[in-house]
């Protein structure tokens, strides 16, 4: 059986998942933020191979100057006649002229007018001769179309314009020279929602005249497959429309000027096997277009069927995500991120949205490599609208509770008990378990002298500064602060949670807390407050740890023959003059961490049987040569000592004060040696020291 919070978190994933699913797939349908995913697929276009397979003839500045083939409008087409002869001779694969052949040429041009002035340069009423029209087909426009009938692999735009308004298509037919001379292809561009191209008709247009055009670019790939158009058919987006994977920014395709080409520039390996595109490449002509390459710098238009050619030579063929697609991938990852909040928590929640996020950023490249163009709006904004309302959710249904236990211990008990008390609210029941912790005492030393020299207030104001630099020690460490007990300080480790280095962690919280406390009294002497000092007692063992109490009032707490040692020990640094004592089982938990010297085998009150207790000094590996020394030395009289011989370890101990005479546990040895061999003990001398105080 599942418990009745884990139904309801269920519950809760998939109401949320249903509903964000279904505003999403509502988006999706109606598509309100096309413009922005548009502008955001643009990154996706960051190829820069153009196909060498391709070269673009450019009308370009150096074409239409003055001193080259003159003003274009005024271009003798037996240009384009002798540049077709030109390619054809050097073995063009195909070749596509991205200019409108719609109006007849008038009089002669510039050239052939040019030639004249040079040849009778007085001549003056040359207006006659430019202003006069041909009523018969020019030569030079029969010359084109003659050249244009030769050859079965050139394709001449025919003027279909786009109307964006009402999406018609409006006619403007070819020269009617140039009908059944050349094949003629359709060079329309649709332009998406952003004013940007990206894509171009796949399917026949059919005219007002009942003639099939073909697109421009498919014309000319299909001519260079050698007529198959199988590879296209299978390729086409929504509306029978081509996507261009555009295969570079601007001006990348190789170019060539028309003046240089025309005269005679071109080496045949230049041109042999190759597509030929002829076409307008300067901005001053208009015939440029946005495309997602180029959102700062326009792309001349003829680039953009060069770009069209080789998305189809290359078979590198792209397909929008369908709507199906994006409310599945909007299904599963709210989904898992609803879950996610739920089950792991708010930050988990936020740091999977983020990964989820990005990485379908990420992804958005490794699918379009492969010809699916994702959308970049509606799944990401999807699992961000997951996450919020998950958050909500949660923030509604639980965090308020949780706000309010951790506002209730948070202070007092480590953040990993309430974490563990919020998820398992179980645990406030009444009930206890077996569990090995290391519990830790401290006390205030000389406490009752202190507070009698100031008033009430000055000194709970003092032991609360201490206590708070205390307590920040003790929860850093993970431990569990029980309770304040007068200006005493019980905490414990190993218990709600297993923490397996609790020994370590406690003795490691002692010497932190001394260390802490060199600040506090140097503070407190600039304050003219008097200096304090405290004895710590560390003891291991198994204890019953759970809540005490009744239902109205409990308290998570331990209790066993441990507690009261650690309290005991605590006290009983008075007799020794140290500050950290800790008992075998503590030490053995240690597992050599820390450097130590043995004090005594003690019983304390309220025991029969004796503990051998240590004092804690620092980790291991900190103590001075010096320090090592005097150790070993100290622990050879303490064991003359035990074995009775008393005067031997007396004058061991008086060799040792000699360097240091305030030293604690050789004070307390000397005057105990000197004791025990005025009175000596009756019977078997096990070296035990009984305490009949606390």
């Amino acid at each position: 059986m599942l418990k009745p919070k884990i139904k309801q978190k269920i519950k809760a994933v998939m109401a949320l998942t249903l509903g964000i699913s279904l505003l999403c797939a509502l988006f999706v349908t109606l598509n309100p933020l096309e413009k922005w995913n548009l502008k955001l697929s643009n990154h996706l276009y960051d190829r820069n191979e153009p196909s060498d397979k391709i070269l673009i003839i450019g009308i370009d500045e150096n074409s239409i100057a003055p001193d080259a083939m003159g003003r274009w409008g005024n271009w003798d087409r037996a240009y384009y006649a002798d540049l077709i002869q030109d390619l054809e001779q050097k073995g063009a694969k195909a070749i596509g002229f991205d200019l409108f052949f719609t109006e007849k040429t008038e009089g002669i041009s510039t050239k052939t007018f040019q030639e004249i002035l040079q040849k009778n340069p007085t001549l003056k009423e040359y207006t006659e001769i430019t202003g006069g029209y041909f009523n018969a087909v020019h030569p030079s426009d029969q010359k084109l179309a003659d050249t244009f009938e030769k050859y079965d692999n050139i394709y001449v735009a025919e003027n279909f314009l786009l109307s964006k308004e009402k999406f018609e298509i409006k006619e403007i037919p070819l020269l009617s020279v140039f009908q059944n001379k050349v094949k003629t292809s359709s060079v329309i561009f649709y332009h998406d929602s952003d004013e940007v191209v990206r894509r171009v008709p796949s399917k026949i247009i059919e005219t007002s005249q009942s003639k099939e055009l073909k697109s421009f670019s498919i014309q000319l790939a299909e001519t260079f497959k050698k007529g198959s158009d199988a590879f296209v058919a299978s390729h086409v987006g929504f509306d029978n429309q081509l996507l261009i994977n555009y295969a570079a920014p601007p001006y990348s395709f190789k170019m060539v000027s028309f003046v240089d080409a025309y005269n005679g520039y071109l080496k045949p390996e230049d041109v042999k096997d190759k597509i030929v595109l002829i076409g307008v490449i300067t901005e001053r002509i208009q015939d440029h277009l946005i495309t997602p390459t180029s959102p700062d710098r326009p792309m001349p238009g003829v680039e953009v069927h060069a770009n069209a050619i080789q998305t189809l030579l290359e078979g590198k063929f792209l397909q929008e995500q369908s709507g199906f697609s994006q409310i599945l991938t909007i299904l599963f990852g709210a989904l898992a991120l609803t879950a996610a909040v739920l089950v792991l928590g708010m930050w988990p929640g936020l740091a999977a949205a983020a990964l989820a996020i990005l990485g379908y950023h990420l992804s958005a490249s490794f699918f379009f490599d492969r010809g699916l163009i994702l959308n970049l709006v509606y799944p990401p904004l999807a699992f961000f609208v997951a996450y919020l309302a998950s958050t909500l959710y949660r923030y509604t249904t639980e965090s308020r509770q949780q706000t309010q236990l951790r506002t209730a211990f948070g202070k007092y008990v480590n953040k990993d008990l309430v974490e563990k008390i919020i998820e398992n609210p179980e645990m406030l029941k009444l009930g206890g378990e077996t569990r090995t912790v290391t519990v830790f005492f401290s006390d205030i030393a000389n406490s009752t002298n202190i507070s009698e020299k100031l008033t009430p207030e000055q000194w709970v104001a003092q032991v609360n500064d201490y206590f708070e630099a205390m307590t920040a020690v003790v929860l850093r460490n993970g431990g569990n602060l029980n309770k304040f007990e007068g200006d005493a300080i019980m905490a414990f480790w190993g218990a709600p949670l297993d923490q397996p280095e609790h020994a370590v962690l406690a003795a490691k919280t002692a010497l932190e807390c001394r260390a802490a406390l060199a600040p506090l009294n140097a503070r407190w002497a600039q304050e003219g407050k008097p200096q304090l000092d405290f004895r710590v007692g560390l003891s291991t063992g198994e204890v019953i740890a759970g809540n005490v109490g009744s239902k109205e009032r409990f308290d998570y707490t331990i209790m066993g023959d441990i507690v009261n040692l650690g309290s005991r020990l605590e006290s009983a640094n008075k007799e020794y003059g140290t500050h950290v004592m800790v008992s075998d089982q503590t030490l053995a938990a240690l597992g050599g961490a820390f450097e130590v010297r043995k004090l005594d085998l003690l019983r304390v009150k309220g025991k029969d049987h004796a503990v051998e207790v240590y004092e804690l000094l620092v980790p291991k590996g900190q103590l001075t040569p010096t320090q090592v020394t005097f150790i070993a030395e100290y622990h050879q009289g303490l064991e003359l000592y035990r074995k009775g011989q008393f005067a031997e370890a007396l004058a061991a101990f008086d060799r040792l004060l000699q360097s240091i005479p305030n030293d604690g546990p050789l004070q307390t040895y000397k005057a105990r040696c000197k004791m025990l061999q005025e009175t000596p003990p009756i019977g078997l001398w096990e070296g035990i020291w009984t305490m009949d105080h606390k």
